[in-house]
This record gives C-alpha cells, structure tokens and sequence, in this order.
C-alpha cells in the first residue's frame, strides 16, 4: 500500500487540491486505484479543482472527485447538508466513506460559528467546524452507528438544542432544516474502521485541509487558528510514506490574524485565476510575498525534519513569477529580490533557491502553474544540495 501525503507549508490556499488530483491521475495512468484521505477539518476546506473544463471547488469531497475517485473521513468533521449539497453539483458521483468516530456538523453548530463573539474575533468560516469539535468534547457524542434512526437523530438534535440554549443561545432552525438534516445524514456511508474502505484499493492519498501554520497545538499564530490537528496519524519513522510540501510561489491568507508583506514591486494578479473572494466571516482575501521565514518556522515547530520518507517540495502558480519576470520573498526578516541577488528568474532557479534556503532535504521539487497544470519536475542541476 502506498500512501502518500499533501500538507500546506503556510496559511492554507497553497494549491493542495491541485496537487491531489495530479497524483490521482498519475495513479490511474499506471493502473492504481487511488483513495483521497480526508484527517482533519471539514467543510471549510475550499480546494480548487479543473478537469474537462470542469471547475469546482471541494468541500467535503477530497479533490479526486472530479476523477471519481472516492473520498475517506478518517476523522475530522462531516456537514451532512453540506455534502449532499456540494454532490449535486457533480458530474462524477464519488463515493464518501465516513468512519464512525467522525463528528457531525448540526446547524445549530453552524449558526453558533457565525454568532459567537469569541469565535468571530478569533478567526472563523462560519461552517461549524470549531464549534462542533468544541461541542463534541464538552457533550457525549457516541458512535454514528448509535444514530441509525431518523427518531435518533432528531433527539440528537434536541440534545445539540439543549446544549447551546444552557449557553445561552437559542437558535431557530425549521423543521425544514431539520428534516433536511435528518435525511442526509441517514444517507451517509459509515463505516466501523477505516480498512473497510482502504481494502480495495492501492494508493492513499491524505489531503490536509489547511496550511500549518494554522494547527492549533505548533503556530505561533494563536488565537487565530484552526481547531483540527493538521498532520495525519502515521508513524513518523514510516519510511515508505512520501510528502508533498505545498506552496504558492507567492504568500495567501485569508481570515484575521497574520497580514502578509508586500513591496512596491508586488505582482499584478488583477487578471489571474482565482476562486478566493471576500466573504463576511473572513473578509479579503490577501497576498504578499512568499515568506521562507514562515515556511522554515513552520517545519521547525511540527519537527519535519525529524520524519522518516520521501520529501517532496511543490511550488504552485509558477506561471506569475515567470511572466512578469520577478521573484521576490522574505528571508531573515528582510525582502529580497532574484534581481537584486542577480538570478534569472526562471522555475529551475527558483526551484533550486527554495531548495538551498528551506530547512528540510527534498528528494525532488515540482512545480506547476495555475489553474489547471500537471506536476513539472525541477532537475535542480545546480542546486548545492
């Protein structure tokens, strides 16, 4: 069994969908059938991805949805509503399996996510995904099969109703939303262990929803962060597994906290493809320049380096650099340009500059360019690693 892993080395946005469904399609191409792993997170994963002129951003679908391939809920949280919602727009009809011991998003946990002072300060999508995570430790969950009946899950219901009116909140769901609740989550594949749905199949491919930067036990970045650990359960000394560390070729963030630094010379990005717009929970969507500050911080707090396997690095949106001919990025607290370092600004030397410059050993490093690009291998022939 393969198993391969797609992390963010950043805020979330780094191109991690496209790079799951790459690995999907080299998968086919050799005959494997291939399962993405969702671990962590839930519906506020927001992962655009192309095929036949298709677009469609995935949400509860891990993104080889639009290949068919199907999606494993290891753990992390499941919006039964929101997936059935998201399914429709399919073309592919994928098949979702969901492990027991996930937690279900109520609306009463989306509307508390949205309301909420706390949470709405410190950082939130509005799907619930906090909320629930929250709710789940502070109130019995039990395993999903425990709700098999739609008379259980309504009673499910009431008692997620109680909880948040003994916090003083008293929201107002229809019995519209309710039933629409009910018949969802009773449609849902559930399973007791997650070989039932590994069994069939010869590639793993783990997806992580948000960029580290954002896992709730190593950021710097505290309160705003995520809820939901962000590195998968493997063992760390499992030298068969193989990484792919994900980066724009440029700085994204999207919710309160952390601004990103730009210079004068920042890249137009007026004309380019891009899914992330504002929204009311967590306002503009923002750029700036690539920070290898960041991206080594981020590697010394979860210990990469201290794992065993393969190391891969992915540069995404190469194509912006390369067309207005300019890199530039953040080290030692400085910003730094390729021109003022007098480099070409071509994906081999930018390729072989991250690679000098990250604190970690890549096998290979790829990039790609944006919307809809294979996986380029850079042959780092003169890097000094």
């Amino acid at each position: 069994m393969e198993i391969k892993v797609v992390l963010g080395l950043n805020f979330g946005d780094e191109g991690k969908g496209m790079v799951v469904q790459n690995l999907c399609k080299q998968a086919l191409l050799e005959g494997k059938k291939p399962l993405v792993v969702r671990f962590s997170g839930g519906p506020q994963a927001a992962h655009t991805i192309i095929h036949d002129d298709q677009v469609h951003i995935c949400s509860s679908f891990g993104s080889g949805a639009l290949l068919g391939i199907p999606t494993l809920y290891r753990s992390g949280c499941v919006d039964p509503i929101s997936l059935f919602k998201e399914k429709r727009l399919l073309k592919t009809d994928p098949k979702i399996y969901i492990h027991n011991q996930v937690k279900i998003i109520t609306p009463y946990d989306v509307l508390f996510s949205q309301n909420d002072p706390t949470t709405l300060s410190d950082g939130t999508c509005g799907k619930g995904v906090y909320a629930t995570i929250k709710r789940c430790k502070e109130q019995y969950f039990g395993y999903l099969d425990d709700f098999r009946t739609r008379k259980n899950w309504m009673i499910y219901l009431r008692n997620v109703e109680n909880y948040y009116i003994n916090k003083g909140y008293n929201f107002d769901v229809s019995d519209q939303i309710k039933q629409r609740f009910c018949d969802c989550v009773m449609q849902l594949d559930i399973i007791n262990a997650p070989w039932e749905a590994t069994i069939n199949h010869d590639i793993l491919i783990y997806e992580g929803t948000q960029g580290l930067l954002l896992d709730p036990t190593t950021s710097p970045f505290k309160p705003h962060v995520t809820s939901t650990e962000l590195l998968p359960t493997i063992s760390w000394f499992d030298d068969t597994v193989e990484y792919y560390f994900v980066t724009r070729s440029y700085l994204t963030r999207h919710g309160n906290g952390y601004e990103p630094k730009k210079c004068d010379s920042f890249y137009d990005l007026t004309k380019k493809f891009e899914t992330n717009k504002f929204n009311q929970f967590q306002g503009e969507f923002k750029t700036g320049v690539l920070s290898l500050d960041l991206i080594n911080r981020t590697i010394d707090r979860n210990l990469l380096d201290e794992r065993t396997g393969k190391f891969n690095l992915v540069i995404t949106h190469m194509d912006i650099p390369i067309e207005q001919n300019k890199f530039m990025f953040e080290q030692f607290g400085q910003i730094k340009t390729f021109e003022e370092l007098n480099l070409e600004v071509s994906p081999e030397e930018i390729c072989c500059y991250l690679a000098d410059n990250i604190n970690l050993d890549f096998d290979n490093i790829y990039y790609t360019n944006s919307p809809n690009s294979s996986l380029h291998v850079s042959h780092m022939s003169g890097c000094s690693r």
